[in-house]
């Protein structure tokens, strides 16, 4: 073993020991700084590279990393829209609920579409 193996880890510099490697690893939703305490990631990431590149998005609600940019930032899956409200009482940027079923993709509330599901024998139209 090295000089830089420990057995335990403080819980409040946000490290838990992993075993495989014998160091204290950052906790989910913290990264390493290269210093005594890790830093927090940003509210839309479950894991990050750095404080806002995700590495990972948090379970449960309906997101995914960027695929089309292949930028590290999460983004509601296809047929869902950003909720706000509803992340920030969960501790999130967002949560992502899923759209009307006549819709294929939708902005801002569930039944605004902004693409209709082809099955569905429905077309957008514009209120005036």
């Amino acid at each position: 073993m090295n000089s830089s193996s420990c057995f335990s880890c403080s819980s409040a510099n946000k490290r838990t020991f992993n075993s495989s490697t014998y160091l204290c690893s950052c906790i989910v939703g913290y990264y390493d700084v290269n210093i005594e305490t890790c830093s927090k990631c940003d509210a839309s990431c479950y894991t990050c590279i750095d404080g806002v590149s995700c590495s990972s998005c948090p379970p449960n609600i309906n997101k995914t990393l960027n695929a089309t940019t292949g930028s590290n930032f999460c983004v509601c899956l296809y047929g869902y829209y950003e909720n706000i409200t509803a992340g920030t009482v969960l501790g999130y940027n967002s949560v992502c609920n899923p759209c009307y079923f006549a819709c294929s993709t939708c902005s801002s509330l569930s039944t605004t579409c902004t693409y209709c599901t082809p099955t569905s024998n429905r077309y957008l139209t514009t209120s005036k």
